[in-house]
């Protein structure tokens, strides 16, 4: 009886450690999902920051949690970040929004909209050797 105690506090106590793990590679993958699509080569020629300084820093509403990205930076500013459900405080600034759908454990799909320019877009994310790198994107005026 004893030995099943130890057994299940084991498993219990393994589980709780592996829960910080899991939860910052997974924070670490959205950190770079953003990245990925901010980053987008066809996307920066919208950003016309030089013309309208008020888009720095770039905000983002993203429809996961991240618990930030302090690595993140764009155009020499750290990228804001925040939920849609947190939206408000951003409504009447330019941001970006980008909302990611899991296919499988290997593919993302990621659907962005920058407002200030009138355009959305899709990439499509493959992982390679733990990293994601973009197989597919486009991006239409609206």
């Amino acid at each position: 009886m004893k030995m099943l105690a130890n057994l299940l506090m084991f498993v219990f106590l393994f589980g709780c450690a592996n829960t910080d793990t899991i939860g910052n590679t997974l924070n670490v993958d959205h950190c770079e999902i953003i990245e990925k699509t901010i980053n987008l080569p066809e996307l920066q020629q919208y950003y016309h920051v030089s013309s309208f300084p008020e888009r720095v820093p770039l905000i983002v509403l993203f429809n996961h949690p991240t618990g930030g990205c302090p690595e993140l930076n764009k155009f020499e500013s750290p990228v804001k970040i925040s939920s849609p459900d947190k939206s408000n405080e951003f409504k009447n600034k330019p941001h970006i929004k980008i909302n990611m759908e899991i296919v499988d454990s290997d593919n993302i799909k990621v659907f962005f909209s920058y407002i200030p320019e009138g355009i959305k877009g899709q990439l499509k994310l493959q992982k390679n050797n733990s990293h994601w790198a973009v197989s597919e994107s486009k991006i239409v005026e609206i």
